[in-house]
């Protein structure tokens, strides 16, 4: 009898299932919730077509289109969700009957279950009206509702989300605290100079490609080179370093073939962590240099994305010829930071033209590109709109060339500062940092962004990034003794610009500085006394000029003031490239003829400096003059347009020092007692106020 039943009762629960399927797909059918997924996947696909050309045409960094890919992912389960919940219907969102055509107990054909044996009747979620049919508007939900909790759902999954991210950037951040190194070069026992530059040209590499690595602080070239042949020990190395790992790499040639030596040592526990040797033909100092990268990757257990991963892989040329024509070239135009910028054409003809040999080696090398954009941007061979543009191509061909390379981000976003768009300028050194985060141009110009905004907790944090990768470097020091001043202490920008003046004597004297802070105190003695010893040590240097005017306008010396900055103005040469400079200069006159009273003297020097200010303008927004444009508002009167240019200023970031009370005669004369600029004062006070004590709990 059992197994007569079996089959039968099988085939009993086949139908039910099929039935309970079929009853499945006929209520998605109903609910319309195939159509709505359907369309939800037509529409996400869409939108991510169009994220991918719209964020890579901004050049917004990678992870902005896989948030844009998850995000669409994340709802679709929602959106199947309220497909089967809701509908829309003539009058609305409404709730959708749970049950369609239920039939009513009165109708059940005879033979039926009985009451008992009858399964429960299904809650209806509409009650209809027999005489119309109509949802009860009771249950019928508004459109407003329906969209109200998608948007707060969307909301909730993109904190989510974020708060993973940043979640995830802080672990980044401590895993880079704990894992540093630094790439030193070993003098071989031959100690010739062929080997010397061997060893460079192989740890530079090194060292600029693990730079680019996330979750780990690299020490910067210049930095690392000054140990070479100091004889220290790893361990007095990396503790005067603050790094966790040393990387010594040695290398020589020998009969056209290169053996390369390099290693990794824990500095707390001296333990070799990896090491080898590699015996290659010259031709193969690419591979070498990428395999001791990646070898070092795994040692240290990083683990890397796939594009990470090809960012490491990737060398900028394979072309050695090139590679070294544009490294000489490059250490020639950075050698102008340290020694300042009087050899500038010198250095200029010399750099040049091995970045032009570079490229016609290899038209696909991208770091060539990026220091030509450099060039162009500080020339003065070209006219104003000449050298942009040249900068501009330049720039963008180095990351169309090189998209994993910092180099040409950075580039460009001095080009857009230049021309005066300051947020597009931070949006592209944001993208360079996140390339490498090591990278100390980038974090320099991001910092002073921050500075110029009064950002002064971020300005300071990247700062500090700086001072650890570059700790011997003027970068640094130059930012923080900036910072100081906005944050008044004086004893501390001294300090902090001392160290700058060190490390770069050529750009940073600390005469002139230490006359900028005693007019920012306005100590009148000091002033006097800093003054008498700049004209006796350094009188003829240009920058000087506009120190001592600024200094003798604090003092009400406006007839002392004024050869200063008619020297100025003459020695500015031709060129709208000079154009912000020439009318900067000529306002300074037209300030001094002012505080004497001369009339005639002001509305010349006025005329001289506003017929520039059209041309300016349009190239730069109109944002780069804006102390120009205050100052001869103010000049001529009109103080109330000059206060509504200021505020427009700062909220644009164009506020480029904190104007002290030492000070603002010297900048402002007719606006010190207007009271819209009073307050303009005592906002930028009160913001100040709100940084130091961020710094502080940051510190």
């Amino acid at each position: 009898m059992r197994l007569l039943l079996s089959p039968q009762r099988h085939g009993c629960s086949v139908d039910v299932r099929v039935s309970s399927l079929r009853k499945l797909a006929s209520e998605l059918r109903r609910r319309r919730v195939v159509k709505v997924a359907v369309a939800y996947g037509a529409l996400a696909f869409v939108v991510a077509q169009v994220a991918d050309v719209v964020l890579r045409a901004l050049e917004l960094p990678d992870w902005a289109l896989t948030f844009v890919v998850v995000l669409a992912l994340a709802g679709f389960p929602f959106a199947l969700l309220f497909a089967w919940i809701f509908d829309v219907g003539p009058e609305g969102v409404e709730r959708t009957d749970a049950v369609a055509g239920a039939t009513p107990a009165a109708a059940m054909p005879s033979g039926s279950e009985s009451p008992e044996h009858r399964p429960p009747a299904v809650p209806q979620a509409t009650t209809v009206s027999p005489a119309s049919g109509a949802a009860d508007p009771a249950s019928r939900l508004p459109l407003w509702t329906f969209a109200v909790v998608v948007v707060l759902v969307f909301v909730g999954i993109g904190m989510a989300l974020r708060g993973g991210m940043g979640a995830s950037q802080a672990a980044a951040m401590a895993e880079m605290e704990e894992r540093s190194l630094v790439v030193l070069p070993v003098r071989t026992g031959s100690g010739t100079p062929e080997d010397d530059g061997l060893v460079e040209l192989v740890g530079e590499e090194v060292q600029a490609r693990l730079s680019r690595v996330p979750g780990i602080r690299v020490t910067s070239w210049t930095s690392a080179l000054s140990y070479r042949g100091s004889g220290k020990r790893v361990g007095e190395i990396a503790e005067e370093l603050a790094v966790s790992h040393v990387v010594e790499i040695t290398a020589q040639r020998v009969d056209g073939r290169l053996r390369v030596s390099a290693g990794l040592v824990d500095a707390g526990t001296d333990r070799s962590l990896w090491s080898e040797r590699y015996d290659r033909m010259a031709e193969d100092l690419f591979g070498i240099q990428g395999e001791i990268t990646g070898a070092i990757v795994r040692a240290l257990e990083l683990q890397l994305t796939p594009e990470e991963g090809r960012r490491l892989a990737t060398p900028g040329t394979t072309n050695l010829e090139a590679y070294q024509l544009a490294r000489q070239g490059r250490e020639i135009w950075m050698a102008l930071d340290a020694e300042g910028y009087e050899d500038y054409r010198e250095a200029e003809a010399v750099a040049v033209p091995l970045f032009y040999r570079a490229l016609a080696l290899d038209p696909g090398y991208a770091v060539p590109h990026a220091w030509l954009a450099s060039h162009f941007l500080v020339t003065e061979a070209y006219p104003f709109e000449v050298s942009m543009d040249s900068a501009a191509f330049h720039a963008r061909r180095a990351i169309e060339l090189g998209p994993y390379l910092p180099d040409g981000y950075v580039a460009l976003a001095d080009m857009h500062w230049g021309r005066g768009f300051a947020d597009l300028s931070a949006l592209h050194l944001r993208r360079a940092v996140e390339l490498d985060p090591n990278h100390v141009d980038a974090l320099r110009a991001l910092a002073s962004h921050h500075l110029r905004r009064l950002e002064l907790s971020e300005a300071a944090r990247l700062a500090r990034r700086i001072l650890q990768v570059a700790p011997d470097g003027w970068q640094a020091p130059s930012l923080l003794a900036a910072i100081h001043v906005r944050m008044g202490d004086d004893e501390g920008a001294l300090t902090w610009r001392r160290r700058a003046t060190e490390a770069s004597p050529g750009v940073f004297l600390l005469d002139e500085y230490a006359l900028h802070m005693a007019v920012h105190r306005g100590d009148a003695e000091e002033v006097r006394r800093r003054i008498d010893e700049l004209v006796e040590t350094d009188p003829d240097r240009v920058w000087n000029w506009v120190w001592l005017f600024e200094a003798e306008v604090a003092l009400g010396n406006p007839e002392a003031a004024l050869p200063w900055a008619e020297r100025e103005e003459a020695a500015i040469p031709e060129g709208d490239a000079y154009d912000i400079a020439r009318i900067a200069a000529r306002l300074r006159v037209a300030q001094a003829f002012w505080m004497m009273g001369d009339a005639a003297e002001v509305d010349h020097w006025l005329a001289l400096a506003e017929a520039d200010l059209p041309r300016v303008r349009a190239r730069c927004s109109g944002r780069c003059l804006t102390w120009s444009l205050a100052s001869a508002l103010s000049l001529r009167g009109l103080n109330d347009d000059a206060v509504a240019t200021l505020q427009a200023g700062l909220g644009d970031g164009w506020l480029h020092s904190y104007p002290s009370e030492g000070t603002l005669a010297y900048m402002f004369p007719t606006l010190r007692d207007h009271a819209g600029f009073q307050d303009l004062m005592n906002e930028v006070r009160a913001h100040l106020d709100r940084e130091r004590e961020q710094i502080l709990r940051d510190s």
